[in-house]
C-alpha cells in the first residue's frame, strides 16, 4: 500500500513537471510569432532594374526597413560613386559602364507607380525604400529616359 502511495506521487509529479513544460513551450512559441512578427516589419523587400541599353538585369532585394535604393543598388552590382560637396554622393558608374559626360550618358533612377516608371526627384543615397517598391536605374540621354525626369 505505501508502494502506491509512492507511485502515485510519483506520477502526480511527473504530470506537473510535463504541465509546466508545455506551459513552458507554449509560451516560447508566442515568444517567437512575435519576433517573427517584428522581423517581418523590419524587412523590405524591393525589386532593383538595371537598363544598361543593351542588357536588362531585375532581382529581388531583401533589406531592413530605412534603407535607401543606392543600398539595394549595391546588393546586385558594382557600384561607383563620387561625392559633390553640398550635394552628396553621385553614382557615376554600374558595373563598370561609367557615366559619359561628351556623349551625354548618365545613370538615371526612377520608381514605378501605377505601372509606369517616373524619375526621382532625389539620388539613390536619398531615396528611402518603401516596401514593395520597383525601382530602375537607367543609362542613356536624359532626353531618350523611357520616363519623365524631374526637373
Amino acid at each position: 500500500m505505501i508502494f502506491l502511495r509512492r507511485e502515485f506521487k510519483v506520477c502526480l509529479i511527473l504530470i506537473f513537471l510535463l504541465g509546466l513544460g508545455l506551459v513552458y513551450v507554449s509560451h516560447r512559441q508566442n515568444s517567437l510569432q512575435e519576433r517573427v512578427k517584428q522581423l517581418d516589419y523590419l524587412v523590405i523587400e524591393a525589386g532593383m532594374r538595371i537598363d544598361n541599353g543593351t542588357h536588362i538585369e531585375q532581382r529581388e532585394v531583401h533589406l531592413t526597413r530605412g534603407a535607401t535604393a543606392y543600398e539595394g543598388l549595391e546588393r546586385i552590382a558594382s557600384v561607383g560613386t563620387k561625392h559633390y560637396p553640398g550635394m552628396g554622393e553621385y553614382i557615376t558608374r554600374i558595373n563598370g559602364l561609367s557615366n559619359d559626360r561628351e556623349k551625354g550618358k548618365f545613370w538615371l533612377i526612377a520608381k514605378q507607380e501605377n505601372g509606369e516608371w517616373k524619375g526621382l526627384n532625389v539620388g539613390a543615397y536619398s531615396y528611402r525604400l518603401k516596401d514593395g517598391d520597383n525601382i530602375l536605374f537607367w543609362y542613356g540621354k536624359t532626353k531618350n529616359a523611357p520616363f519623365k525626369t524631374p526637373g
